[in-house]
């Protein structure tokens, strides 16, 4: 019985953002039309208001989708050389104003956070209350260390805290990094977020249209919904199912 009320709960899990009338949309840019980064960042900073009229709130970028595996980063502080690990994720303004994900201190990323700024970062509030326990996170510096390649990223300065959002249905490790994606070597290859009641069909000819305006090669794909509840939970379900039957 114990065991089949662990798979319901977690079938009732909150995921910590709102999924309603939420679209992801991948952009996929030539490589031969943007020579740099800062072509890209160029594209970048020009496309949310070529799509403010598709979005009620205006548009944001992530690097890596939700349910999907977040790539993880070994922590750095001032004063611990190894914090653990955490998911890192490169997003863009207004993300977590779209995925209605409250900052609980601090700020949002904004526009200005981009190459040649001072580098900042994001990070949840659990990360913060395990590596800062007397509250003082805001203000302190970190920094990622590829878990894969090693890489070292540079010190940043933690300019806001955001409430845990899962990556998952199973998700109980809430440790994370945002980046401000203009600061995380942008990539031909986008995502972006929108959130609208319309029909997909009544503005995603528009939006390919507006796209076309900065960039007449750049490929839209279809929209698709953040969350499949069917498909996400169904193992869960299943799971759920069979305890049950188990425990009757």
């Amino acid at each position: 019985g114990l065991m089949a009320r662990s798979m319901i709960n977690v079938l009732r899990t909150d995921l910590g953002f709102e999924t309603t009338n939420l679209q992801r949309i991948r952009v996929v840019l030539r490589g031969r039309n943007y020579p740099d980064e800062a072509a890209l960042q160029r594209f970048y900073l020009t496309l949310p208001d070529q799509l403010a009229p598709f979005s009620d709130i205006p548009i944001a970028f992530e690097e890596w989708p939700p349910f999907a595996e977040t790539p993880q980063s070994i922590v750095h502080t001032e004063t611990a050389q190894n914090a653990g690990r955490a998911g890192t994720i490169a997003v863009g303004a207004g993300y977590f104003a779209m995925l209605k994900i409250p900052v609980q201190q601090g700020r949002q990323f904004l526009t200005t956070d981009r190459a040649g700024t001072e580098p900042v970062v994001i990070i949840s509030a659990t990360l913060a209350r395990r590596l800062w326990p007397d509250g003082h996170a805001l203000g302190q510096r970190l920094r990622v260390q590829d878990a894969a390649t090693m890489e070292m990223r540079d010190w940043r300065t933690i300019v806001g805290i955001a409430a845990d959002a899962r990556t998952s249905y199973g998700d109980s490790d809430l440790n994370d990094v945002y980046l401000p994606s203009l600061q995380n070597h942008p990539d031909r290859f986008a995502a972006f977020y929108l959130r609208t009641s319309r029909p997909v069909a009544s503005w995603l000819p528009d939006l390919r249209a507006a796209v076309a305006r900065l960039d007449r090669e750049a490929v839209v794909n279809d929209p698709v919904g953040v969350v499949d509840e069917d498909r996400e939970r169904s193992t869960a379900r299943f799971l759920a199912t069979l305890l049950s039957a188990f425990a009757g």
